[in-house]
């Protein structure tokens, strides 16, 4: 039976082709043609629905390329508009949003703050100048003198009566003229006349309450005149400067018109209070006058991109801060906080989308928020437990490009589970799992490569560096004419080696940093073997079994991949049951693994049962093995262990097997090939390599071996064989001493061939089980 030969084992570039890769080296879209292509449609598509899922496989900077699309994408592209929340000066709990033009945000802010700061040097400074005094102090007069007039009448006309008033802390009193005792007459006579005084008193006073507010509505209306035009020059620049923008205008003009009645009356307050300090003054303008910009600029004006790493109800749609100052809390429009979709707004948001899906209902508002093309906070509370006094802000016009990141299994999951998300999610993204071997994708490998090594670990990447990480790529790609879009996984071995290193990032270094991860995570591997050799476990390298082979399997750890042998075992005897899968029984037999064991029976069916009833019961398990069992690429030893069973020839017990095959006896491609041949290999490693040693595997899997050197060095030498196998009736053939055996003219099997051997077991079942019922 032909074997590979050790050139067969891994990729074998020539020195022209790497001496080619590391001179046309260039840093291009590695893996990215496809995706790129699908980013640019997706991106151009302004249309409503075509946001875009881009797919991203481990090992894979998918976010790093898909920034860098987007970003040049986003250089091309300015914002119209740019929002803000401002006071309502009317309805302070309605907050009104402001369309101001993207160029000139930060000249606004600046201008803003800067008018601020002009008015608190502005007050309560202006309230002290001679003008406003002297206008205060003669009106203050004018009413002193009127107050003055109708006391002295009062008081001529207590000296006629010979009464004396006096004012003492603003109380009058009357008291008689005379210092000598009064008699009862005059004491009688004097009170009449103090009765008479305070009645023209009163009379004459009668309308000082309205005098008092007369002078308080003179007092507001200087204060109102003294605001207002002190504050006229410091608006008129910021009016003409941005005389454009007519929300800014609006808004301006109404705190131009709020500022007139609040601003005297908290400085009033502020008086009361032994003075108002500037930064008091500062904060309550911010407080109730700043503007709250939602959109975040991008780079030179142009349209934002937005990375939300954790999308959450209040990092993606935003919240309203409370204030605990008091009880309840107060809030504010300066106090309303832009999620990622307001920072985004008129550009592009990027979002893991796992992360979105795993809060729930999240998605089902950003929907909303798509559907209407505007994101409504009215009703955001605070955090839970809050009284906050709730705002009603203004609904914020969205338009922002979506881009989710994910695996593809969440996109078709998606798809099945909401048919929605189609509609909003019209462009898929697909980044490639690998790409074939040409001089382009070469040459963009050695660059990506090269320069990593270059300007991150400051050292070369020798040719023969190259060549190693070129087999370490189609290593992970398990294909020899293919490479791995994991680049970042070559990058990490790049930065290992630099330990090994001297002057340059050679071939040993890399092997050397090769061997030490496999060191580092090979602790398991190692507990295998050792479990096989002490007996522990039950595997054979060497002699024959009836109805016993060595199975292939792979086995996970961590995101650590290693080959474990197993034992396959099989017997058979009369009955009706057919073929038992024992893991299938024990609920430990996954859905594929259940399969390829009932592809047997199809198999023995039609090899075996075209003349002779299939009236057998047979059991098959994977010995000592205790958790669950998947995949189909055991059948092919399962049917080799059935078969022997059945015809009771032993099967040489040096060689381990994997494929899967069909109804047909056709074997049939696996995965983890190179781990299950390495696992056996170092098996009889540890016992003692005999030259008997081997594996057969299925001939489709040829092109995808990619094996340690040591292996491939034992198979230069013969002291361990790969056999490759596309029928059953081949690996029947390298498995048993008697020959397989084939249809004659009649359609017999020789008699002592396998499968001459096999027709004749189920006969003589056959005869039993009639027997049986008679």
């Amino acid at each position: 039976m032909t074997q590979l030969t050790a050139q067969q084992l891994t990729l074998n570039l020539s020195d022209a082709q790497l001496t080619k890769a590391s001179a046309k080296a260039v840093v291009g879209d590695f893996a990215a043609q496809r995706t790129l292509s699908a980013l640019d449609f997706g991106l151009a598509m302004m249309r409503p629905g075509y946001h875009i899922y881009v797919t991203q496989q481990p090992g894979f900077d998918a976010l790093l390329r898909v920034r860098e699309a987007v970003a040049r994408k986003a250089a091309t592209l300015t914002v119209d508009v740019v929002y803000a929340y401002g006071i309502n000066c009317a309805e302070p709990r309605r907050p009104v949003l402001l369309s101001l033009p993207p160029a000139r945000q930060a000249d606004i802010e600046a201008d803003f703050d800067a008018l601020l700061d002009n008015i608190v040097a502005t007050f309560p400074a202006v309230f002290d100048s001679t003008p406003y005094q002297r206008q205060k102090a003669a009106l203050q007069q004018n009413f002193d003198s009127h107050y003055q007039a109708v006391l002295s009448r009062v008081a001529e006309q207590a000296v006629s009566l010979g009464v004396v008033m006096r004012e003492e802390q603003g109380n009058i009193q009357f008291s008689p003229s005379a210092k000598e005792p009064l008699s009862a007459d005059q004491i009688s006579q004097f009170q009449r006349h103090a009765e008479q005084l305070e009645h023209s008193l009163h009379e004459a006073l009668l309308d000082l309450p309205s005098w008092r507010r007369q002078l308080e509505q003179r007092f507001r209306l200087l204060d109102k005149t003294t605001v207002e035009s002190a504050l006229r020059p410091l608006f008129a620049p910021v009016h003409d400067k941005y005389a454009e923008a007519a929300d800014l205008q609006r808004y301006l003009k109404a705190m131009e018109r709020d500022l007139r009645t609040h601003l005297p009356a908290f400085l009033a307050e502020g008086q009361e209070q032994e003075g108002i300090k500037p930064v008091e003054l500062k904060k309550f303008l911010s407080y109730r006058y700043g503007l709250n910009f939602l959109t975040e600029s991008g780079v030179h004006g142009c349209a934002p991109v937005v990375y939300l790493g954790n999308p959450t109800f209040p990092s993606l749609l935003g919240y309203i801060e409370t204030v605990h100052e008091q009880d309840p809390g107060q809030t504010h429009h300066g106090l309303i906080r832009p999620g990622a979709l307001q920072r985004a707004n008129g550009g592009y948001l990027l979002m893991p989308a796992a992360q979105l899906l795993v809060q729930p209902g999240l998605f089902q508002h950003l929907k909303h928020v798509l559907d209407e093309g505007c994101l409504d906070l009215d009703g955001l509370t605070p955090e839970p437990g809050a009284q906050a006094q709730t705002l009603h802000p203004e609904a914020l016009p969205v338009q922002v490009k979506i881009i989710l990141l994910g695996d593809r299994e969440i996109y078709y999951l998606w798809q099945e589970l909401d048919e929605e998300f189609t509609q909003h999610f019209r462009v898929l993204a697909d980044f490639d799992d690998t790409l074939p071997i040409n001089a382009d994708t070469l040459a963009q490998f050695a660059g990506l490569l090269q320069t990593h090594a270059q300007t991150c670990l400051g050292k070369p990447l020798t040719q023969s560096g190259l060549a190693r990480l070129v087999v370490f790529s189609c290593r992970l790609a398990e294909a020899q004419n293919r490479l791995s879009c994991q680049v970042d996984e070559c990058r990490h071995v790049l930065d290992e080696a630099m330990l090994f290193a001297g002057q340059a990032l050679d071939a040993e270094a890399i092997e050397q940093a090769l061997t030490a991860r496999e060191l580092r995570h090979g602790r398991v591997a190692e507990e295998l073997v050792r479990e096989v050799c002490e007996g522990t476990v039950l595997i054979a390298t060497a002699g024959q079994a009836i109805g016993k082979i060595n199975g292939l399997t792979v086995l996970e750890v961590g995101g650590s991949s290693y080959g474990a042998p197993a034992r396959i075992s099989a017997t058979v005897f009369p009955g009706s049951r057919g073929i038992v899968d024992i893991e299938r029984e024990v609920e430990l037999g996954q859905a594929i693994h259940s399969k390829g064991v009932m592809i047997l029976s199809g198999y023995l069916g039609h090899c075996y049962a075209q003349k002779v009833p299939l009236a057998i019961c047979a059991h098959i398990a994977m010995e000592q093995s205790y958790g669950h069992v998947d995949g189909d690429s055991a059948a092919l030893a399962e049917l080799c262990a059935l078969i022997s069973a059945l015809t009771q020839q032993p099967i040489k017990q040096a060689l381990a097997v994997t494929g899967s095959i069909n109804q047909y006896g056709e074997v049939q491609a696996v995965g983890g090939v190179n781990d299950k041949i390495e696992g056996f290999f170092s098996l009889c490693q540890a016992r003692g390599l005999t030259g008997d040693q081997g594996v057969l595997l299925p001939a489709a899997n040829v092109r995808h071996l990619l094996l340690k050197t040591e292996v491939i060095d034992a198979v230069r030498d013969g002291l361990f064989h790969l056999y490759p196998v596309s029928h059953v009736d081949q690996a029947l053939a390298l498995l048993f001493v008697e020959p397989v055996g084939a249809l004659d003219a009649s359609g017999n099997y020789p008699e002592h061939s396998i499968h001459g051997l096999a027709v004749a077991r189920l006969k003589q079942m056959a005869d039993l089980a009639g027997d049986a019922k008679k």
